[in-house]
């Protein structure tokens, strides 16, 4: 059995990595029909409300259903859990609703907000897409919960074999309509991979012989446990996305073609994110809370020390080349249709910044469900929220100075700050010794970059698909110079990033 479980991680990650692939296809394609124009901005601003508003509302009932329903199903019943679920989801589908009503009410009040420079023209865009996508808010979380109710019952497959399908569904769509009705392709793939992953989970759902009877009206009695259990991440939740909307508000009103800009910047730092997370998650909190729990603070430390290795060599496989190749690779996905070599030279700036600002947030991760396992979710909920709070005054103080950087330095200066915070507040063996070995591998990710930048300044008259294999050829080379340099033993950690993947 455990053999077979190692398999559909690998399996999993695998698909990870090819979606990871597909999903840069798509930004590159997207860039070659709507470069950073006028509807791409509106398309990404609406978009970006519709989800925020999701994360807002139900981002922490999100987060902690499967949990929560994992516990009642154990001290209830099956039976009763369900019933309590199928509550929840009316609850659901009712507040859902409601909240669509409001937006559909008001969209040039909401676009005030969201894009307040957008205008003429633009204006009836942003309402056409506003009403377009907001149907995608219930097809969307109905797909979240969809989802976690096949986790709970150890069915982790199906959501990402179906996103791979859809990924290339998406693709297609670019491919075919794009060239004949613009921007509104996107709508179109947008909705084919929604309801086609709905379909299937509900299908799925069925098959598993799950009864979910979904009654007309809630009962509060039923629905409360859910609600109750997922409070306290409501602040750090609520902040996030205010902040989120923020962003979106202080870039529209830098100008057009901003807000495309900034999001093709990070979209490289997203994917890493995305695979950095499915490595920590998979096993790292349930393996940390394990021994804390347990007492046995000297397995915390050696597996807590396992992690920092992992981290470090994530963060050396990927961000010196990102830094450093980050023109060519721009270059290469980025300069297609209208998108000229200047925005291409802002956004490998932008890339660069934002690799950087990853290091910070990939310690705040690390850290956060460090403190996590140690049963300091409210501790871990707090340092997330004041993040947020410091990216908020930070934009809001120096948006007119720095302009399109200010997002990516905000995003750096307050998840090292809370990273650092939430360090100190670890309850780990010899702080020190572990302080001195994380300033070491620091160390060894900082020599990276500094070689990968002096080499980004060499063969500017190379082809650019040539430039990023030099660059990757480096990397494979000073890698293990410096570790050997440096003490570790590279071997070993590769062998131990398999294993946490497996």
């Amino acid at each position: 059995m455990t053999q077979n479980v190692k398999k559909v991680s690998i399996y999993l990650f695998g698909l990870r990595l090819i979606r990871t692939a597909i999903s840069i296809i798509t930004v590159s394609l997207s860039a070659k029909y709507f470069g950073i124009g006028i509807e791409r901005d509106v398309w990404l601003l609406v978009l970006a409300f519709i989800t925020t508003i999701n994360l807002a509302v139900w981002g922490p009932i999100n987060e902690t259903f499967r949990t929560k329903f994992i516990f009642l199903r154990e001290k209830e019943g099956e039976i009763e859990a369900l019933r309590r679920t199928a509550s929840l989801l009316s609850f659901i589908v009712l507040g859902t609703i409601l909240v669509s009503l409001v937006i559909l009410l008001f969209p040039e009040q909401l676009m005030a907000v969201i894009a307040p420079s957008v205008s003429g023209e633009g204006t009836r865009l942003f309402v056409k897409m506003l009403y377009f996508l907001v149907p995608t808010f219930l097809i969307n979380q109905l797909v979240t919960i969809g989802t976690s109710i096949l986790n709970a019952y150890e069915s982790f497959y199906v959501p990402e074999i179906v996103n791979f399908f859809s990924g290339i569904l998406n693709v297609l769509c670019l491919l075919l309509l794009a060239p004949v009705i613009g921007i509104n392709s996107l709508v179109v793939s947008i909705y084919l991979s929604s309801i086609l992953l709905l379909i299937v989970l509900i299908l799925c759902i069925r098959k598993k012989r799950i009864r979910i009877r979904i009654p007309i009206l809630f009962s509060w009695e039923a629905v409360k446990p859910f609600v109750f259990f997922s409070i306290p991440f409501f602040i750090p939740y609520f902040v996030s996305q205010c902040n989120a909307i923020l962003e979106k508000s202080l870039s529209n009103l830098m100008g057009t073609g901003i807000v495309s800009t900034i999001d093709y910047a990070r979209r490289f730092t997203e994917i890493i994110l995305s695979v950095f997370l499915s490595v920590l998650s998979s096993v790292l909190v349930p393996v940390l809370s394990k021994y804390y729990s347990g007492q046995d603070y000297s397995g915390f430390y050696s597996v807590f020390k396992q992690y920092v290795q992992v981290v470090f060599l994530l963060l050396s496989l990927t961000i010196p080349l990102l830094i450093g190749a980050a023109l060519p690779i721009d270059t290469f996905f980025y300069f297609r249709g209208e998108v000229t070599m200047d925005t291409v030279n802002d956004i490998a700036l932008l890339t660069q910044f934002y690799g950087i600002a990853f290091i910070s947030v990939a310690f705040y991760l690390f850290f956060g469900l460090t403190l996590l396992a140690q049963n300091r979710g409210k501790k871990y909920a707090v340092f997330g929220a004041l993040a947020q709070v410091i990216m908020i005054v930070f934009d809001l103080t120096f948006y007119r100075i720095l302009g399109i950087y200010t997002f990516s330095i905000a995003l750096f200066i307050s998840h090292t700050l809370m990273a650092i915070v939430m360090y100190l507040n670890l309850d780990i063996q010899n702080k020190k010794g572990m302080t001195f070995y994380i300033l070491r591998y620091m160390l060894l990710l900082v020599l990276l970059i500094i070689v990968q930048v002096m080499f980004s300044q060499y063969f500017p008259n190379v082809h650019i698909v040539l430039k990023v294999i030099l660059h990757g050829c480096l990397l494979c080379v000073s890698l293990p110079i410096f570790a050997v340099i440096l003490g570790f033993d590279l071997k070993q950690y590769i062998l131990l990033i398999k294993m946490k993947m497996g």
